[in-house]
């Protein structure tokens, strides 16, 4: 008998569409007709090879991009009639973001980068949103690297920089984009084993593409899109 799940569903993706015209004028079908849930505290990997669609499917997860057709909810709420603003302030408030090239402003020290993102997705006080940097990067275990700027620190010390800088507000959502692609495989083993334990900490949801198959091995769920469709 099969357990009926009791978590809060997050994310409804159904049956959605996406089409892009080449330079030349040809149709790319990117995504044909994908469907996907997501619960809280869950984790998901969707493995594809370069072209089938991951990256399209992460941006309009993340609300960075719209389906030409399907239907698309976030916690309950269908974003089709969102306006500029209203999908801005999600992607601040329910969304975490985690890219392959940390994205660190190289002039500013590891909490500094940290802080910053939570000004612009919070209205903290300065003392509130120092004190939520220095934890998120506590949780990582990079309280003693907070005044070090990014070329002070290791690969594995950015991509852990990254994830605090996700996790520091708390979102649903963890959505994450080759977030070991960067880094050998010892240090890519150890930041994954960071986040997934902190997700599962706070019972936030991730969503991560991989071309790494041992990354996609320790979440719940895997996924395989071929040329814009689930493999069956």
């Amino acid at each position: 008998m099969t357990a009926i799940s009791t978590a809060p569903l997050l994310l409804d993706l159904r049956d959605v569409v996406r089409s892009f015209r080449s330079v030349s004028g040809e149709q790319l079908n990117v995504l044909q007709g994908v469907s996907l849930t997501v619960e809280a505290g869950s984790s998901h990997a969707v493995l594809g090879r370069s072209g089938s669609g991951k990256s399209t499917l992460m941006a309009i997860l993340g609300l960075l991009d719209q389906a030409d057709s399907g239907a698309y909810t976030v916690s309950g709420q269908d974003t089709a009639g969102l306006r500029d603003h209203e999908q801005a302030r999600l992607r601040a408030t329910f969304f975490g973001f985690v890219y392959q090239r940390f994205l660190l402003l190289p002039h500013l020290t590891a909490l500094q980068n940290v802080e910053l993102a939570l000004i612009h997705s919070t209205n903290w006080r300065q003392r509130q949103r120092r004190e939520a940097a220095l934890e998120a990067l506590t949780r990582v275990g990079l309280q003693d690297r907070a005044d070090h700027r990014p070329s002070q620190l290791s690969g594995g010390e950015q991509q852990r920089t990254a994830i605090a800088r996700a996790l520091a507000r708390t979102p649903r959502v963890l959505l994450a984009d080759e977030p070991t692609g960067a880094l050998d495989e010892s240090t890519a083993d150890d930041v994954m084993s960071w986040l997934l334990s902190l997700c599962r900490e706070q019972n936030i949801a991730l969503v991560t593409v991989t071309h790494d198959p041992q990354v996609a091995r320790r979440m719940d769920t895997t996924h395989h899109l071929v040329a814009g469709r689930w493999a069956s």
